[in-house]
């Protein structure tokens, strides 16, 4: 089977000329893909043999990882309205795709380019497509140590659906096994314990703090992310704090 291309289908404002075309392409080609992702895995279930070269497309393209194996969790159900609740396969909007890429170029920068700042709408996603891009580098980059960061702890790590934590288990909940890491367990207090996983493997860690003035300066950090950072207080000294312990905000 062969991943389905994506028409162009971002509507940049409510009054677009095209809004209504774009909007069919993606539908179009949302029904491709979660047709996609049904046959791929039932052919890697039959041929295992296969998996191997699933394990390197995902390392190699993030957004392949998102669009076969993500997951996300709408805790909204309006029928009437066109959305249904629960877990639901992600099958991506071309601006969380383009958010992906945005963070992978930060991410291969340097100078005032690797840090960034997402200004965005409601229900884009943000917080969800971060969490996924964390995941991946958990699973398949290294050196990978990542630190999450938000208003309050709860935020960050907690068993509500609304934290960044819990967020990134549900998507690693949703992986096949052959994906996970060996040893590694969700219910292994060693790898998964409070404002922390650890990858058994690889050593890679996704970390997590409440925003302080002291926030993130216990360690070093391939990457931190703030989440709602327009409601941190006092945010420029702590994001200028940050930057003495990784290259990438």
């Amino acid at each position: 089977s062969r991943l389905p291309r994506p028409r162009p289908a971002f509507v940049f404002r409510p009054d677009d000329p095209d809004g209504d075309a774009k909007r069919e392409a993606w539908q179009e080609w949302s029904l491709a893909l979660a047709k996609y992702r049904v046959t791929r895995k039932e052919e890697l279930r039959k041929n295992p043999e296969l998996i191997k070269f699933e394990m390197k497309k995902c390392a190699l393209s993030v957004s392949y990882f998102m669009a076969v194996w993500g997951y996300i969790f709408e805790p909204r159900h309006d029928p009437e309205n066109g959305i249904t609740g629960g877990d639901k396969p992600w099958l991506p909007f071309e601006i969380q795709i383009q958010m992906l890429n945005w963070v992978d170029t930060c991410m291969l920068s340097s100078g005032a380019d690797r840090d960034g700042v997402v200004s965005k709408c409601r229900d884009m996603g943000a917080t969800w497509t971060m969490c996924l891009y964390l995941t991946h580098g958990w699973l398949f980059k290294y050196p990978f140590n990542a630190l999450l960061l938000s208003r309050n702890q709860s935020l960050v790590d907690s068993k509500s659906d609304d934290s960044m934590f819990s967020k990134i288990e549900f998507l690693m909940q949703k992986l096949p096994s052959w994906m996970m890491p060996e040893g590694f367990s969700l219910r292994d207090k060693r790898y998964n314990s409070e404002l922390m996983l650890m990858n058994p493997a690889t050593r890679a860690q996704i970390k997590g703090e409440s925003t302080n003035s002291n926030a993130g300066r216990s360690g070093r950090y391939t990457m931190i992310g703030v989440d709602e950072a327009a409601f941190v207080p006092d945010l420029g000294p702590v994001w200028a704090g940050l930057g003495a312990t990784t290259f990438h905000r």
